[in-house]
């Protein structure tokens, strides 16, 4: 748990720009969705939460496609 908490980390650490190479729509991997739920226009509160979805097939899939950071 603990590992998986410090890829989540490190993930969340790199820049905007890094992260939205797999922004969802774009992302080059079939197994690495990053999105947001920020919506200024919809939402009284400003509140927002970023994830990221990656989804694990087998090792060799995670090595190929995942960032290196979440590896």
């Amino acid at each position: 748990l603990e590992s998986l908490k410090d890829a989540a980390h490190r993930f969340f650490a790199l820049p905007a720009d890094a992260k939205a190479v797999y922004l969802k729509g774009v992302s080059p991997s079939p197994f690495v969705k990053y999105g947001t739920s920020f919506a200024p226009e919809q939402e009284k509160a400003l509140e927002w939460k970023d994830f990221v979805s990656m989804v694990y097939t087998n090792d060799g899939d995670a090595q190929q496609h995942w960032p290196k950071e979440c590896k």
